[in-house]
């Protein structure tokens, strides 16, 4: 189990790398909060959904609060190309 669990966690951290962080208490530090929490919760689930799929989750989720927030991220990583 610490083998998988290590293995996920590295993997979330490389993919963290491409949602910059912003100053303390934003909603870009959220965001990165919020994909931690989502994508922990699909690779238990299935290791080989996209991250894309946690990162539309934790947009949503924020904008619930941030309407207008507009995210930081590499679009080409996560394959997203409009807008989010």
């Amino acid at each position: 189990m610490h083998k998988k669990r290590t293995k996920m966690t590295a993997r979330i951290l490389e993919e963290l790398d491409h949602i910059p962080r912003a100053e303390k208490g934003s909603a870009q530090n959220e965001l990165r909060m919020l994909f931690w929490f989502w994508r922990s919760k699909d690779l238990a689930r299935e290791p080989d959904v996209p991250a894309a799929r946690a990162l539309d989750a934790s947009v949503a989720t924020l904008r619930e609060t941030y309407p207008y927030f507009q995210p930081l991220i590499d679009r080409e990583f996560f394959g997203i190309g409009g807008e989010i």
